[in-house]
């Protein structure tokens, strides 16, 4: 009998090809336990930006948990940790052949640019209302 399977695959423009496939066919009793299979072609010559996201996040993390006792006034911790995910992000697309849209941004740079303005504007509208304010007293 010959070997059925069923391979998905998808390909976006230069992306490496990732496939995974496996028998369909498989019997419970143990004599035709099943298999499935990875594969992956193209270039593998880049780097994988997993890593660099992972510690980007890790910092960013650890910056806020530190900074979370010394707030300004509310919101600012939020907004300035979605600043630096939205540049981190920003950062990493241009190290990843996506698909450009507008000149060299992809989607998701166009987006993180949008998070990075409103959050700037939100940190400084914010802080300067909050220095205008009397203290107490």
């Amino acid at each position: 009998a010959g070997e059925q399977r069923r391979v998905a695959a998808h390909r976006i423009h230069d992306q490496p090809l990732v496939s995974v496939g496996g028998d369909y066919m498989v019997l419970e009793d143990g004599q035709d336990p099943g298999r499935f299979w990875v594969s992956r072609t193209g270039p593998v010559d880049t780097d994988l930006t997993v890593y660099y996201e992972m510690a980007g996040t890790a910092i960013i993390l650890a910056w806020a948990l530190a900074a979370a006792g010394g707030r300004a006034f509310d919101g600012v911790l939020f907004w300035s940790a979605m600043v630096a995910s939205s540049t981190l992000r920003f950062l990493l697309d241009l190290l990843r052949s996506e698909d450009r849209t507008i000149l060299f941004l992809t989607w998701g740079q166009m987006a993180a640019l949008v998070l990075i303005v409103s959050g700037v504007w939100f940190v400084w509208s914010r802080g300067r209302a909050a220095h205008a304010r009397p203290g107490p007293g």
